[in-house]
């Protein structure tokens, strides 16, 4: 008996046929995709080797204490180069690969001019260790030693070589700060782990181990009480759970 290849409307042939103009479909569009590559090619070269696309302006932009030559140093854009072979993607790898530098975007403006744009880390606060002051950015980034010393908060102490996590755990702390108008001249923090904040032109707020930040939030009121009670403030104790502890004169 002849075997029954035929299900409903469709027969072996009616397979065949449908495999077979597949084929063809896949083969049309690679024969399409291969003559379009060669076209682009025949048309495209002449524009990216024309004179017209050679780079001829580099633009920096964001830069505040690094050099517009530093930053040309680390992009190393080759000179004479068409625009379009520009690689925008490890040059600004090339430039961020230094921690001086946050974030860079590098962009090609038609015809000949490629703008780099640079955020640099910025000095939030020093650390004090090896006999120095070393700069730390908003992020913890310790971006080297100090050559021009400002008016920023320290981290100072003997805990913070056993203890770099602690870092920024006291970032965390100066970022409140910061959100609620506080100032600290520096924070030390003893071999135990013990953390005290120096208010510029205030109390000592004792912060512990584990302080709860939280509580940063009721200093202003503290602060303010100052005066209408006519006492002055020596401490401020945030270190307890569910109170604060504040001594006077």
């Amino acid at each position: 008996m002849r075997p029954d290849f035929q299900k409903g409307n469709f027969s072996l042939e009616h397979v065949v046929r449908r495999k077979y103009l597949r084929r063809q479909r896949k083969l049309k569009a690679l024969i399409l995709v291969a003559s379009l590559a060669v076209l682009v090619w025949v048309i495209g070269k002449p524009i990216l080797t024309s004179p017209y696309f050679k780079i001829k302006v580099i633009r920096v932009e964001g830069t505040n204490r690094l050099s517009q030559a530093q930053i040309l140093k680390w992009a190393d854009i080759p000179s004479g180069q068409s625009i379009f072979q520009l690689n925008l993607r490890r040059i600004a790898q090339r430039i961020s690969s230094s921690l001086l530098v946050r974030t860079t975007e590098v962009k090609r403006i038609l015809p000949s001019t490629v703008l780099i744009r640079v955020e640099e880390r910025m000095p939030f606060v020093y650390l004090s260790q090896k006999g120095g002051l070393y700069e730390v950015d908003y992020e913890g980034v310790i971006l080297g030693k100090g050559k021009k010393i400002t008016d920023l908060p320290k981290i100072v102490g003997s805990g913070w070589s056993s203890r770099p996590e602690r870092i920024k755990l006291v970032m965390r702390i100066l970022h409140a700060a910061e959100e609620l108008e506080l100032s600290f001249s520096k924070i030390e923090m003893d071999n135990k782990g013990a953390m005290v904040g120096y208010l510029k032109n205030g109390p000592m707020i004792y912060l512990g181990e584990s302080p709860h930040l939280a509580y940063l939030s009721y200093l202003p009121l503290v602060l303010a009480a100052k005066g209408s009670k006519g006492r002055d403030i020596k401490y401020v104790d945030i270190r307890f759970r569910d109170q604060i502890v504040v001594g006077t004169e």
